[in-house]
């Protein structure tokens, strides 16, 4: 009975993290990234390198994918009742906690602005207010 306690209380980490750092990836790049793309390259004035943010964005959306479901599968065909369950309330506690992170919210902006500014030239993100005229 305790190593079951102790299965899914770790199972439960595990479903905490692969949420955090995994599936939440995947919301925020279909829930913020590629809309607010779309949005920006309209505002510019310059040429954008949207093909290498949407390049970018796949490769992230494609790995977590990968590592979500190695970890899901195998805990799902060969784990136990406390293993599955652990993940899954560890999966959904931190869904229920995240929800009013998604989207393109002021943080998850600023996020955008920071990883993708190589993309987009100097001039249109300081017409954005992205950038000020000081910072190189």
């Amino acid at each position: 009975m305790f190593f079951n306690i102790i299965l899914f209380l770790t199972f439960w980490f595990v479903g905490v993290m692969l949420f955090s750092f995994g599936i939440m990836q995947i919301i925020l790049s279909l829930t913020c990234t590629i809309p607010l793309t779309k949005a920006t390259i309209v505002r510019c004035k310059h040429m954008v390198d949207s093909s290498g943010i949407y390049k970018s964005v796949s490769i992230t959306i494609v790995i977590w994918t990968v590592v979500s479901l190695l970890v899901i599968w195998p805990t799902i065909s060969f784990g136990n009742s406390y293993m599955i369950f652990g993940l899954f309330i560890g999966m959904g506690i931190t869904f229920l906690t995240s929800l009013s992170k998604w989207g393109t919210t002021q943080a998850n902006c600023a996020d955008y602005y920071r990883r993708y500014e190589r993309y987009y030239a100097h001039n249109d993100l300081i017409a954005l207010g992205v950038l000020t005229e000081e910072r190189e």
